[in-house]
């Protein structure tokens, strides 16, 4: 492998100066140099037009008033000259093996797309660097189900990927209506029409720190990051639904022959799943209605529904909302006794349970309660006794 890969990487930064130098020596320290590096700067007030001006000839950097990321990297996008890009942030570190790791993956053949690997966090150090703290734990996925976990959960970061440039869906980057997430929605794409591939080991470090971070017109501080991601993610899947087909729901290689009602049935039971993980009640309570009308005697390997229906109360900010609706609360609680067999209501209530007992999660009093009268609705009190244990 030569000493350039034909990767360009794309940084959109604002008021990050005192990362930024950090960030791109990383980049210039790849076992295998990227192509290019092109950095936008979007609009900072702070030094970072300094810190770009003395790696002037190493990196191409780019001046615009503040518009956002999707806004930055969409306009340098069309500049990239490498084969592949990496999408990576100011504030993070690479780990020297990253284009070396990824480019052997993808130059092994032409059938994959996208590749994307494991990472560090880490915090700010005593002198300034950045300091491990520990492993992400991000997933291997199947490609069979790999657009249902992302819509379950998001794992994958731009910073640990490496894509195919001529491969990405549409032909460009972000979604310049999205204020945040528009990574997310940039992997949901793929994760539709593509093929992605888990390169081993770990490839960056996510620094978290504290401060302010995102655009100019959407400031905010780490601890608002959690409820953030919930807001726009929330927007990306309800994009998604619009327009996905029903068999998006399923796993690529599941077949089910001439079993229509177990087809309806599990590709609807993880559509609702999805729903309620992100909020989108409304959403749910129609999806749920529908399987309510569906004849479940006759579905086969019942078993499988259950366990995906445990997983559907797991988000705690999307239960918290729940409990503080209470005309929502009620609707999805008749939705549910209408809609699942007896199996799969205890399903749902157990996955409620689980997330209650989450010492992550706090609940308060009132939301406490709430909890109780959900799991009372779905199991009654002898149920709720013998599933969950609790007397």
């Amino acid at each position: 492998m030569s000493n350039y890969g034909d990767v360009t990487v794309l940084i959109s930064t604002f008021n990050r100066a005192q990362y930024l130098g950090e960030c791109i020596e990383s980049l210039l320290a790849q076992t295998v140099l990227p192509k290019q590096i092109l950095i936008v700067n979007d609009g900072s007030t702070d030094a970072t037009l300094s810190v770009l001006e003395k790696y002037k000839g190493k990196v191409e950097f780019y001046n615009q008033e503040n518009a956002g990321k999707a806004v930055a990297l969409n306009r340098v996008f069309s500049k990239a000259s490498g084969k592949y890009v990496w999408i990576f942030d100011d504030d993070d570190v690479a780990l020297p093996n990253f284009i070396e790791a990824h480019l052997r993956v993808m130059e092994s053949g032409d059938s994959i797309d996208f590749t994307y690997s494991n990472y560090l966090r880490g915090v700010d150090g005593e002198n300034g660097g950045i300091q491990v703290t520990g492993d992400a734990g991000i997933p291997c996925v199947d490609n069979n189900n790999f657009l249902i976990r992302l819509l379950e959960d998001c794992f994958l970061t731009t910073q640990g990927m490496l894509i195919r440039k001529d491969r990405i869906p549409g032909g460009y980057l972000f979604d310049e209506q999205l204020v945040r997430s528009q990574d997310y929605d940039l992997f949901i794409r793929l994760a539709r029409f593509r093929t992605g591939f888990m390169v081993e080991g770990h490839s960056y470090i996510r620094r978290y720190h504290v401060g302010e971070r995102g655009s100019m017109s959407d400031r905010f501080d780490i601890n608002e990051i959690e409820m953030k991601w919930y807001k726009y993610e929330k927007i990306v899947v309800e994009k998604f639904v619009k327009d996905a087909k029903l068999c998006e729901y399923l796993p690529k290689d599941r077949f089910y022959g001439e079993n229509e009602s177990g087809y309806f049935y599990f590709a609807l039971a993880q559509k609702a799943v999805i729903l309620a993980r992100k909020g989108l009640w409304d959403e749910f309570i129609y999806t749920v209605d529908c399987l309510g009308v569906l004849d479940k005697k006759n579905i086969e390997n019942q078993r499988d529904a259950e366990d995906v229906c445990i997983k559907g109360f797991g988000k705690q900010l999307s239960v918290k909302e729940l409990l503080n609706n209470d005309f929502l609360l009620r609707r999805v609680c008749e939705a549910i006794d209408n809609g699942f067999y007896d199996d799969a209501r205890k399903a749902w209530a157990r996955g409620l349970w689980y997330t209650y007992n989450n010492e992550v999660v706090v609940f308060t009093f009132r939301e406490k309660l709430l909890v109780f009268y959900v799991l009372l609705r779905l199991l009654g009190i002898a149920g709720m006794m013998r599933q969950l244990k609790i007397f």
